[in-house]
């Protein structure tokens, strides 16, 4: 499986990916704020500074529902209540346009829903299999669309239609972005778990948003891909289990599952525990899009709940401390992990997905 995602690496960054939560029960919230009070580091296999983009897997090209990694987890807090967990996204949509009429506005962003799913390992077969479900999160989201392209940067004299990163003076087509998850209280972690994330796109995902070409938000989920990139001395805490084997859900009826060979070159990237992490590009200031159409927000309606252990209910409302102007990589906090307010999110139905598509891009 994993050389087809290779194959597929030249095939331009015109494929759109996901967003939306896949797996029947739902917790919504919005990143906002300041960094949030966590444990020390159980795993991690994100370096601390991480370039403008990184390989990564898309959905919507590859008909991927879900994917995740087998980790053991390091010494430690265990209490899920205290170990948010930062997964790496690559956003590759433009808020306008695309390729060389890229157009975004700059701190444009979506809202997207992001369902983490955290799994005991089945180890009483001769490979690890998917036990059941730990717990299981969805929360909501603003992520970045990618930079403009600037007919008169850089880029263009590269032959590319990507942003270019001043810091780096490297053009990129996605544009990195860590998500931190926080987790509902009540549950001490395995030493050894499977972690997932899952999101909807318009063709992919347990619940496939559809088409709509008229969509004002561009259908930037279907840009949206998962990092999975091989960081040099990574993991730094905790491990990798099978470092040659990850776990997918592909394409129609395809459940979630041990995928062997080739992971180690791309695993999914994770952390759980504080996570700062130092966003090391920048793009290149643009001048201001033409005038456009107003995007739209995202319209979302609510009926908060986690699952854990199985068993479904309403979570508390907390008394949040005073938010910051400060994003996580501007210099104002000890890193990326940023506070989730809860909001609350319906439960999707499942739905099949067709075609088995996979590819890698960076």
């Amino acid at each position: 499986m994993i050389s087809v995602l290779r194959t597929a690496l030249s095939r331009g960054h015109a494929r759109k990916l996901v967003a939306g939560a896949a797996l029947v029960v739902a917790t919504l919230a919005i990143a906002v704020g300041p960094a949030l009070a966590a444990s020390p580091t159980v795993f991690r296999n994100i370096a601390s500074t991480v370039p403008g983009n990184v390989q990564s897997v898309g959905f919507e090209a590859t008909s991927v529902n879900e994917l995740g990694d087998l980790v053991q987890l390091g010494a430690g807090d265990r209490s899920s209540a205290n170990l948010p967990v930062t997964v790496v996204m690559s956003s590759w949509g433009c808020q306008h346009g695309g390729n060389a009429t890229c157009s975004t506005d700059p701190g444009a962003t979506w809202l997207q829903p992001l369902t983490l799913t955290i799994y005991n390992a089945d180890l009483t077969g001769a490979v690890p299999a998917v036990g059941t479900v730990v717990l299981q999160t969805t929360q909501t989201f603003a992520i970045p669309y990618r930079p403009s392209y600037d007919a008169a940067g850089p880029c263009a004299a590269k032959n590319s239609t990507g942003w270019y990163s001043t810091l780096e003076a490297k053009c990129y087509n996605g544009f990195v972005h860590p998500v931190t998850f926080t987790l509902p209280a009540g549950i001490t972690l395995p030493a050894e778990l499977i972690w997932s994330i899952a999101y909807n796109t318009s063709h992919r995902g347990y619940a496939p948003l559809g088409n709509d070409p008229t969509n004002a938000l561009n259908n930037p989920w279907d840009s949206l891909n998962v990092g999975a990139f091989n960081f040099s001395g990574e993991p730094s805490v905790g491990t990798d289990v099978e470092p040659d084997a990850g776990f997918i859900a592909v394409g129609t009826g395809g459940t979630f599952g041990r995928d062997a060979g080739g992971w180690s070159t791309m695993p999914p990237l994770a952390c759980f525990g504080a996570c700062p992490i130092n966003l090391a590009a920048a793009p290149t200031p643009t001048p201001p899009p033409p005038t456009l159409a107003p995007t739209a927000a995202a319209s979302l309606t609510a009926a908060p709940s986690e699952q854990i252990q199985g068993v479904t209910a309403t979570p508390v409302s907390a008394t949040l401390p005073p938010t910051s102007s400060k994003s996580p990589s501007d210099g104002g906090s000890s890193g990326l992990l940023v506070l989730l307010i809860s909001l609350g999110f319906g439960s999707l139905g499942l739905l099949a997905v067709g075609a088995q598509r996979r590819t890698i891009r960076q």
